[in-house]
């Protein structure tokens, strides 16, 4: 189907991150968090009732040597 969000943040989180910007080791788990903003207001008030509690990403990209 069509986008319904974007991706406006994106960090991995790991133990040797962590120790590097100082913040505890409980505080977050390891892993991949990403945040998005859902722009079509329908689907995020299904979101926010549970009715949509699972979504798909896809996206794409191009390389670029630098």
């Amino acid at each position: 189907g069509p986008a319904i969000g974007r991706v406006i943040e994106s960090v991995v989180f790991t133990p040797e991150k962590k120790r590097a910007m100082g913040l505890p080791q409980n505080l977050v788990p390891d892993g991949w968090w990403i945040g998005l903003h859902i722009e079509d207001a329908e689907v995020f008030a299904k979101v926010k009732r549970g009715e949509r509690r699972m979504l798909s990403i896809t996206g794409r990209a191009e390389r670029v040597d630098v």
